[in-house]
């Protein structure tokens, strides 16, 4: 912690005062004896104070050095320190706090020591931790804001997945829009990247899009010739709202070199990144995508061979415990498209088995419940996702899902309802799961509605026209290819083409679809 090690600087600098009074001469008046004083705290005591936190977080006193660190920031001569010394031990303690699960306190500390004119991006980033943690998206946002525009070289310190929660979150809050667009330009000012090997994409899509809707044509323009996943590059291609501004786009009239252009990007990041296993779980999804399968299983072969062969004292990456289940994912994903299902089956129920960022794995857990479907295995279904508890309003509808496709299959009627109920009522969460609910409900008529009004929203029609286009998918078993032809006589029919034709059109592409 640099913070630490500066404040260390500055005690030897200033010295340690006696913190001591030194009592008057000739002792108390009369020779009687007096009651002990009660120590006076001084800078002095307050700086010996910091001195001994800091060397007991040296030999991991953590708790020690919160005890020392709270009564410095208590005293009432915590006011005469110099501003970096109140500042490093605010710090200091909110971290500290932080380590010791106390977020509350963590995040009143560092807002605290954030707000003091010497603050600087370490400050910013705990209370951003410490924000992000209390589940408190507000102060996130203004956090991960305040960074942006300040101190844009540190955003790589953020993980991707926590910069994208906090935009998402930016728009749920009161003058949501305006909090969301101030970060995503923040962003796109700091030319923010993914891991240092790619544009955050769906970001800039959202953000073209914004300008669009006001008329920014030219800031427009700007922004979506940043575009370079080949999936939102479809969504621009698709989308008629982005026909004026996509032109300066090097890559929207060949999407196949897009995805081409991805893959190597990802080889060149793993190259500079050996021991980061997301990175190569990123490229093993690409090489999946553009229907490399032989690659995308032999790097998830040899990746988790490493790791098998490291064990825990010598593990070959620095993220194998947040990667692991990704890893077999990626392998079962692999495996899947090229028709080995069985040992796909295998490879995502040892994945289920591990943790998912320190809770139950739910994403596994729910993609071997879709796999037993597709397989028609129902009750196997049931049984995979039954260990499931606690998941996002996301995750809730991938699980319904999962168990109405179940008992659609069981014939159980009253159970498939009540699934049925629970993703058409929480649609909003992700319409794209209801949508292929209605398919395996074999209820046409229903999707064609829903289709059709997803279409005329402006607000879901990107994610519709995606879920439209023609896609190169590997081959399926039976009952997923029956699904897919009922998906493909929705589309065609003429009230369904008429909709996409006012806002879009349709394309096929040597990729694999977006759910795939």
């Amino acid at each position: 912690m640099r913070k630490i090690t500066l404040l260390w600087l500055v005690v030897v600098a200033f010295g340690l005062q006696s913190c001591a009074t030194a009592p008057p001469s000739g002792g108390a008046a009369g020779g009687q004896a007096t009651a002990p004083l009660t120590p006076v705290r001084t800078v002095g005591t307050e700086r010996r104070a910091m001195q001994q936190a800091f060397a007991k977080i040296r030999a991991s006193d953590f708790e020690g050095a919160d005890e020392e660190l709270q009564e410095v920031i208590g005293s009432k001569s915590f006011d005469l320190l110099e501003p970096q010394e109140q500042n490093s031990a605010l710090y200091t303690a909110g971290m500290l706090a932080i380590e010791l699960k106390d977020l509350k306190r963590a995040h009143a500390l560092l807002v605290r020591s954030s707000n003091m004119p010497v603050a600087d991006a370490e400050d910013w980033h705990g209370r951003l931790r410490a924000a992000f943690a209390l589940d408190d998206m507000q102060d996130a946002v203004l956090s991960l804001t305040t960074i942006a525009q300040r101190w844009p070289e540190t955003l790589q310190e953020v993980r991707d997945r926590a910069v994208f929660r906090v935009t998402s979150e930016a728009r749920k809050l009161p003058r949501g829009e305006e909090h969301w667009l101030t970060l995503a330009e923040a962003l796109y000012r700091a030319k923010w990247k993914l891991g240092n090997h790619g544009e955050p994409s769906a970001l800039w899509h959202d953000l073209t899009l914004y300008y669009i809707d006001h008329k920014a044509w030219d800031r427009a323009t700007e922004v979506a010739a940043h575009i370079t996943s080949p999936q939102i590059l479809i969504a621009l291609r698709a989308d008629k709202r982005f026909d004026r501004v996509v032109t300066a786009n090097p890559l929207i009239a060949d999407i196949d070199h897009a995805a081409a252009l991805e893959i190597e990007a990802l080889q060149a990041a793993t190259a500079n990144e050996p021991r980061s296993l997301e990175t190569l779980n990123e490229l093993a999804y690409a090489l999946f995508k553009s229907n490399r399968y032989d690659e995308a299983l032999k790097l998830s072969d040899d990746a988790l061979g490493r790791i098998q062969a490291g064990g825990a004292t010598a593990p070959p990456f620095d993220d194998v415990d947040d990667q692991l289940n990704w890893a077999m994912d990626s392998r079962a994903r692999a495996l899947y498209a090229l028709g080995r299902w069985d040992e796909a089956i295998a490879q995502w129920v040892h994945a289920a088995e591990l943790s998912e960022h320190g809770s139950d794995n739910v994403s596994q857990a729910i993609n071997l419940g879709d796999l037993y479907c597709e397989l028609d295995r129902p009750r196997d279904a049931l049984r995979a996702v039954a260990v499931v508890m606690e998941v996002s309003s996301y995750g809730r509808m991938q699980l319904e899902s999962v168990r109405h496709a179940a008992t659609v299959e069981m014939k159980a009627a009253t159970e498939a309802a009540r699934a049925l109920t629970y993703l058409r009522e929480h649609q909003a969460d992700a319409p794209g799961t209801y949508q292929w609910a209605l398919v395996v409900a074999n209820d046409e008529e229903g999707g064609a509605h829903l289709l059709i009004s997803r279409l005329e929203d402006p607000k879901l029609r990107s994610d519709a026209l995606l879920d439209v286009q023609g896609y190169t998918d590997p081959l399926a078993p039976p009952r997923a290819m029956e699904w897919r032809t009922r998906w493909a006589t929705l589309i065609a029919r003429p009230d369904v083409q008429a909709a996409i034709a006012k806002v879009g059109r349709v394309e096929h592409y040597n990729i694999g679809s977006p759910d795939s």
